[in-house]
C-alpha cells in the first residue's frame, strides 16, 4: 500500500511559539516540544535559521545540549539524543488556530503549522519516541485530516432515535435538571450533608494520558461528583469501582511509585513481571533497560557504586506467559545467556514468586539477613516501621519454612506454574548470589497489568515480599520495586464519600483465607460493601443517571457485553418513554387482518424544551427502571449509540493545560495548551462548572438556595466561577492556573474549607509555591515528586529539588535529590546530589515495610468454572504497541489502521494445526460471557493452550468481550487476565486486506 507523502517537512521559523507537553499515551511520559507558527512562514535548515533550540546541561546523565540543530546534515538513527532530532512527516500537521492576541482562545482564525517533536532535553526519552508518540501530530485535529472529521464538535441530545445538535444552554440545562431532580427524588440523607446523590453513577478517566486525566481534570471531576453530588458510585476507566489499583503496594510499604530511571540504569538485575515493557513502556525499555543491558550505563555505575564494588554485566528476568517482543529485544541486546524468560501458566504468579523467594531464603540466607538487618537498623535508629512478626509469618505461611522442604516447594511450584525447577533456581541465583568481593546485587523489579489484573492484592503483595528479601526495597542506587503503569498519573481530588449504608470507604487490607473462600462460595466480593462495584450494580438495576467522561465502558469493562446489554436496555427504556410513552412497554401481538392506524399518529410535534425533556426523563426513571446516559468525550465512543446527551470535550493534550507525572520516577510536568478545540468543544472543567452553576440556579429559582446540595456546589465551584468571570473580563487570566493554585498547590487550605479528606499525589508544602507558569519554565525536564524545595530567586532563577528514590531517605542516613535549576535565559541544569536524610523528608516518603503471607490455592470461582467446563485456551490479553488502550486516536493514522485493520488473535502453531487454522483466517473467540471476532496470527510467541487478544481495538471490543465478572474480593480490581475461551473459524480475510498486514515473527537488531 502506498501512503501519501509530501517529501519534506516545514521547520518552525525563528520566533515560532514553543510549548511543553508529554506523550498522550503510555506510562513513560516522554517529553515533547511543540512549535506553532503561521502557515507560509518557514525556518531554514542551518543553525540560526530556524526556531528550534536546546538549553539543557544534564550532569546526571552527562549530556550537554546547548545548541541549535543543524538540519543541513544527514541525521543518523537516534541523533536526537545529541540534540539533532529527525523530524518526520508524522510530527507536523497543518491546522487552524486563533491568534491568541489577548489570551488563549482570542483573536481571528488563521492557518498554522504545529510540530510535535520528541524533546532531546527530556531526561526520560532524550528525543526518542515510540510509534505512538512519534505520530501524535497526525492525531491533532485539523479541518483537513481524519482527526478533525472524527471529533465531537457540538452538544448532541437524543430526540427519539437520533442524536441531534443543540446549544450548550439546552444541554447544560437538561443535564442539570436531571442530576438535580435525581438527587432531590432519590437522594439519601446523611447527617451534616443533606441529600447525597448516590443514584448518579460517575464513570470517568482517573489519571494522565489518554482522552482525559491529569490533576486539574481530576480535581474538578472530584469536586462535582464527590463533593457536589456526593456519590459513592463511581468507577475508573480500567476498573469497575473507585479505589486504588495497587493497594497492596501501599500496605506493603513502598507504594506503587517509588523508584527512578536513575536506579534502573544502575541495576545489576532487572526483573520485568507481567509488563511486556517493549510494547507498553517502549521508550523506558529501549532507552533505559537496553542501555543497561548493552553496558552503556557502566560509567554511571562507576560513579554511584561503592568503592571497589564490581560492575558486572547486567541480567534481566522476564516473567510472562508469552515470549514477547521484550524477550526478543533483550536477547538481541544482551545475548541469550543474560536473559531469563519464565514462561508462566496464567494466574500462578504468587506460587512462582514464593518459590523464588524460598530458594533465596534457603540458599542465600546471609544476603537476606543483611537486608533484613538493614530494615531493623532503620527501625531502631529513627523509628522506621519494620514488621518483624509479619516477616516471621511470611516465612512460615508463604515460604513454608519449617513446613515443607525446598524440594517439595520447588516440585509443587513447577507443577502449578509450568516453570521448570532449574529456571526457578536460576532466577533466585541471579537475584541473590553475591558479586565478587561479597557485594549484594542491586535488584530492580517492575510489574504491571499481568499482575494487577490477576488476583490483584495477593499477586502484588507476593512481589513486594520478594523485593524485601531480595533487597530491592532497601533504598540504595540501583534498587527499586514498583509498578510500570498504564498511563501517566495525575490524581488530585476530594475523597469520595462512603456508600449510604456505612461510614467507611476502603479496601480490605491483609485479608485472611476466609475472605477468598467466601468469594469462591458466594461470588460476592466483600470489598464491594465499602467500595461499590458500579458495573455490576448497574446490571442489578441500580442507579438513575450514568455520566461517562473520557472513557468507553463498552470496551474497557470486564464482562463488557453484559454491561452493554444492560445499559443499552435501560437507556432505551427512557428514550421510548420520553418519545413514545404509550408504546414504551408494547409487547408482541399476533398477526391480525388489519392494524390500528392510531398507532401511527405523531407522538411529538415539536422538540421538547430542556425543562420538558428533563421532567419526562425523571418520570421515566421512576416508571421504567431506566437509566439516563450522558457521554462526555472527544471522539464518539461505542457508548454514544445509547446516550441521551453527548457533550463534546476539549482535549487536555494541547487544547487546555493540565499537569501530570510519568509513573517510573514521578516526573511532574505541564501538558500545555497550544491549539483551540474544534467547533464548540469545551474543557471538562468548563462543562462541569457550568452544570454546577445551573444546578445552583435551579435551587435558587425554587427559593431553595440554602439547600445543602446547592451549598455544596456553591462552596466547591465559587473559586472556579470567579476565575471564569475574571477570564471573561481579561482573557490573560488563566482559569486552569487558578484551579491549580486553589485546589492543588494549596489543597490543604482548600479542602479544610470544604471539610473533607483529599489527595494530591505526592503533595508537600513546597507545592504552595508552584503554578502553571513555573511549570512552563521547567519545560520537559520538570521535577520529580515529592518536592523537597522550591525556590524562585529575585532574578527569576528557579531551583526545585525532589526525591529520587522514596525508600532511600526512609531507610538510610543520606539520599539522592534531583536538583533542577532554570536560569533567566532559559538554560536548565539538572544534577543528582547526595544529601542528609531528615525528619521532614521522611514524612514525605513511605514509613514502613510489612511482609505479609500471600498464599494461592485455587483460581477465582468464575475462572474455575470455565476450566471445569472444558474451555481449551487461556486468553492472555493486553496492549499491543501501536494500538493503544481503546485505540481512540489510532483511526487518525492511516498507516496504523492499515497495519492493524482488525483485532488479532495469536495462536500457537500446534493449536492452529488442531483447529485447522492459518494466519489470516477469521475466527470467533467465545465463552459463556461473550464473543469477539479476530484475525489469526500463527506464532510461537504464545505457548500451546494459550491465545493472545488485543485488549481493545478501534473497531472492536476485543478481549473484554470474553472476560468474566471476577474481581479481587479484597481490592475489587478485576481479573482481566484470567479467562478461557474456545475458537472457531468463520472465514478468511480478503486478499486485499492481507496485502496490508504481516504475520512475520518480530525480531530485533540492537546496536
Amino acid at each position: 500500500m502506498v501512503y501519501p507523502r509530501r517529501g519534506r517537512v516545514p521547520l518552525p521559523p525563528k520566533g515560532a511559539q514553543r510549548y511543553t507537553t508529554m506523550c498522550q499515551f503510555c506510562n513513560v511520559g516522554c517529553g515533547y516540544d511543540v512549535y506553532v507558527w503561521p502557515a507560509g512562514a518557514e525556518g531554514f535548515p542551518e543553525p540560526g535559521g530556524h526556531g528550534i533550540e536546546y538549553k539543557i546541561v544534564d550532569e546526571a546523565y552527562g549530556r550537554n545540549l546547548v545548541k541549535q540543530p543543524d538540519f543541513t546534515k544527514e541525521h543518523v538513527g537516534l541523533s536526537a539524543e545529541e540534540g539533532e532530532p529527525w523530524i518526520s512527516e508524522a510530527m507536523v500537521v497543518k491546522t487552524i488556530r486563533r491568534t491568541w492576541e489577548k489570551g488563549r482562545g482570542t483573536g481571528s482564525w488563521r492557518e498554522v503549522y504545529v510540530a510535535q517533536i520528541p524533546s532531546p532535553e527530556c531526561p526520560i526519552n532524550w528525543g526518542n519516541h515510540s510509534v505512538r508518540g512519534g505520530t501524535q501530530a497526525e492525531r491533532i485535529w485539523s479541518p483537513w485530516n481524519i482527526a478533525g472529521e472524527r471529533r465531537l464538535t457540538k452538544p448532541l441530545v437524543r430526540f427519539g432515535g437520533r442524536l441531534e445538535p443543540v446549544s450548550w444552554e439546552y444541554a447544560i440545562d437538561l443535564v442539570a435538571r436531571v442530576v438535580k431532580g435525581t438527587i432531590d427524588k432519590w437522594g439519601v440523607e446523611r447527617p451534616g450533608w443533606g441529600k447525597e446523590g448516590h443514584a448518579v453513577f460517575a464513570h470517568r478517566m482517573d489519571h494522565g494520558g489518554g482522552g482525559g486525566g491529569g490533576m486539574i481534570f481530576n480535581t474538578v471531576v472530584g469536586l462535582f461528583f464527590f463533593y457536589g453530588v456526593r456519590t459513592a458510585f463511581a468507577r475508573i476507566h480500567n476498573r469497575p469501582f473507585f479505589g486504588p489499583e495497587n493497594p497492596a503496594a501501599g500496605d506493603a510499604g513502598p507504594g506503587a511509585m517509588n523508584t527512578s530511571y536513575h536506579d534502573l540504569r544502575l541495576a545489576d538485575v532487572i526483573i520485568l513481571w507481567g509488563a511486556n515493557s517493549y510494547s507498553t513502556a517502549t521508550v523506558m525499555f529501549v532507552k533505559h533497560v537496553l542501555d543497561n543491558l548493552r553496558g552503556a550505563t557502566k560509567g554511571e555505575k562507576q560513579k554511584w557504586f561503592n568503592p571497589g564494588e564490581p560492575i558486572i554485566d547486567s541480567r534481566i528476568i522476564i516473567v510472562d506467559p508469552r515470549r514477547t517482543e521484550s524477550v526478543e529485544a533483550a536477547e538481541a541486546a544482551a545475548g541469550k545467556d543474560r536473559v531469563l524468560h519464565l514462561q508462566i501458566k496464567p494466574g500462578t504468579d504468587i506460587v512462582l514468586a514464593n518459590a523464588i523467594a524460598r530458594v533465596i531464603y534457603e540458599r542465600y540466607r546471609d544476603v537476606v539477613d543483611e537486608f533484613v538487618n538493614h530494615y531493623r537498623s532503620a527501625a531502631s535508629s529513627w523509628g522506621f516501621n519494620w514488621d518483624e512478626d509479619g516477616f516471621q509469618k511470611y516465612l512460615s505461611d508463604a515460604l513454608q519454612v519449617g513446613k515443607k522442604s525446598l524440594d517439595e516447594v520447588l516440585a509443587e511450584a513447577e507443577s502449578i506454574t509450568g516453570v521448570p525447577r532449574d529456571k526457578i533456581e536460576l532466577a533466585a541465583k541471579w537475584i541473590a548470589e553475591r558479586k565478587s568481593g561479597g557485594y549484594p546485587k542491586r535488584v530492580w523489579l517492575m510489574y504491571e497489568k499481568g499482575i494487577i489484573w490477576n488476583q490483584n492484592y495477593r499477586s502484588i503483595y507476593s512481589l513486594f515480599d520478594l523485593c524485601m528479601i531480595a533487597g530491592a526495597t532497601r533504598g540504595v542506587p540501583g534498587c527499586g520495586c514498583q509498578r510500570q503503569g498504564g498511563h501517566q498519573e495525575g490524581f488530585a481530588s476530594p475523597a469520595p464519600p462512603p456508600p449510604p449504608w456505612t461510614e467507611e470507604r476502603h479496601h480490605i487490607a491483609y485479608p485472611d483465607k476466609s475472605l477468598y473462600d467466601e468469594y469462591y462460595n458466594t461470588k460476592y466480593p466483600r470489598a464491594d460493601y465499602f467500595m461499590p462495584t458500579t458495573d455490576f450494580r448497574l446490571a442489578n438495576g441500580e442507579g438513575k443517571v450514568l455520566w461517562v467522561i473520557d472513557m468507553d465502558n463498552y470496551r474497557l469493562a470486564p464482562n463488557s457485553q453484559r454491561l452493554k446489554a444492560v445499559v443499552g436496555d435501560r437507556a432505551w427504556r427512557v428514550t421510548r418513554y420520553v418519545f413514545a410513552e404509550a408504546y414504551a412497554n408494547v409487547g408482541g401481538k399476533e398477526s391480525q387482518p388489519n392494524y390500528d392506524p392510531g398507532a401511527l399518529e405523531p407522538v411529538i410535534t415539536t422538540p421538547p424544551s430542556s425543562k420538558e425533556y428533563a421532567e419526562k426523563v425523571l418520570q421515566a426513571l421512576e416508571e421504567t427502571g431506566g437509566l439516563f446516559v450522558i457521554v462526555e468525550d472527544i471522539y464518539p465512543t461505542f457508548m454514544v449509540e445509547d446516550a441521551h446527551v453527548v457533550l463534546p470535550a476539549a482535549f487536555n493534550n494541547g487544547e487546555w493545560p493540565d499537569v501530570r507525572m510519568g509513573v517510573h520516577e514521578r516526573r511532574f510536568r505541564i501538558a500545555d495548551a497550544w491549539l483551540d478545540p474544534p467547533g464548540e468543544a469545551k474543557p471538562d472543567w468548563w462543562i462541569l462548572a457550568n452544570v454546577a452553576k445551573r444546578i445552583v440556579e435551579l435551587y435558587e429559582e425554587e427559593g431553595r438556595g440554602d439547600d445543602p446540595v446547592a451549598e455544596r456546589f456553591r462552596k466547591a465551584f465559587q473559586p472556579i466561577w470567579d476565575a471564569m468571570e475574571a477570564n471573561a473580563r481579561d482573557p490573560s487570566v488563566e482559569v486552569e492556573n487558578e484551579i491549580f493554585k486553589t485546589y492543588i498547590a494549596n489543597a490543604d487550605e482548600a479542602y479544610a474549607r470544604l471539610g473533607v479528606h483529599w489527595e494530591v499525589q505526592f503533595w508537600t508544602p513546597e507545592f504552595k509555591k508552584l503554578d502553571l507558569n513555573i511549570m512552563r519554565k521547567l519545560r520537559t525536564i520538570g521535577t520529580v515528586l515529592p518536592i523537597t524545595k522550591l525556590d524562585v530567586k529575585p532574578d527569576g532563577t528557579i531551583e526545585v529539588r525532589g526525591v529520587v528514590n522514596l525508600m532511600e531517605p526512609a531507610l538510610n542516613d543520606t539520599y539522592r535529590e534531583e536538583v533542577v535549576v532554570v536560569k533567566p535565559d532559559g538554560t536548565i541544569t539538572r544534577k543528582i546530589e547526595v544529601v542528609p536524610s531528615n525528619e521532614t523528608v521522611r514524612s514525605y516518603v513511605p514509613g514502613h515495610l510489612k511482609p505479609w503471607p500471600a498464599v494461592w490455592d485455587k483460581y477465582p470461582p468464575y475462572v474455575d468454572e470455565l476450566i471445569r467446563k472444558g474451555y481449551k485456551y487461556w486468553v492472555v490479553n493486553g496492549r499491543y504497541n501501536a494500538i493503544w488502550q481503546t485505540g481512540y486516536a489510532d483511526p487518525n493514522v492511516v498507516e496504523i489502521m492499515a497495519r492493524h485493520p482488525m483485532n488479532i488473535v495469536q495462536v500457537n502453531p500446534d493449536d492452529a494445526a488442531k483447529e485447522g487454522l492459518e494466519s489470516g483466517d477469521i475466527v470467533v473467540v467465545y465463552n459463556d460471557y461473550g464473543s469477539t471476532t479476530a484475525m489469526v496470527w500463527v506464532t510461537r510467541v504464545v505457548a500451546p493452550g494459550t491465545i493472545f487478544l488485543i485488549m481493545a481495538h478501534p473497531k472492536a471490543v476485543g478481549a473484554n468481550a470474553v472476560t468474566t465478572p471476577s474481581v479481587d474480593p479484597a481490592a475489587q480490581n478485576p481479573d482481566y487476565k484470567l479467562t478461557l475461551a474456545n475458537i472457531r473459524k468463520i472465514g478468511r480475510a480478503h486478499e486485499t486486506l492481507l496485502k496490508t498486514v504481516t504475520f512475520k515473527e518480530i525480531k530485533f537488531a540492537v546496536r
